[in-house]
């Protein structure tokens, strides 16, 4: 039995692949879903109220670095885990699902590929048990 190995090669037929941080246009474009992402967390009567006394500057902020790093962007997270962050918060499941609402409209107003949608909503799903009623 013979075994052949063959090395991959990068060209235009056979490109690499991008980062999910590429796919939502590099920093402009995270910047961009966010700040759509925050303006629909205001016009959402379900949830906007959470965020009435919170400093939205280091909210923005913090999302970017967060979405940064987990699609692949190479920054680094600054901010508290999210079990330290939403501690004593007591955020429902309803009020959870209306923040992914928002942000499915902040991607859709951003005019995201649905698979795109799709991969970074698979990054976030994991913080549910982090989040809700804490």
């Amino acid at each position: 039995m013979s075994l052949y190995l063959t090395a991959c090669t990068i060209t235009p037929d056979n490109p690499s692949p991008k980062t999910l941080y590429e796919e939502l246009g590099g920093e402009p474009g995270v910047e961009q879903l966010t700040t759509d992402f925050i303006r629909e967390i205001a016009a959402d009567e379900r949830i906007k109220g959470r965020y009435r006394n919170s400093d939205i500057g280091r909210f923005h902020r913090m999302m970017v670095e967060q979405m940064c790093m987990k699609t692949g962007g190479g920054c680094a997270y600054t901010g508290d885990d999210m079990q330290q962050t939403h501690a004593g918060m007591k955020i429902t499941r309803v009020e959870f699902n209306a923040i992914v609402e928002a942000l499915m409209r902040a991607m859709d107003r951003n005019a995201l590929p649905q698979g795109v949608q799709n991969r970074l909503l698979a990054l976030y799903a994991p913080m549910h048990g982090d989040i809700v009623n804490r």
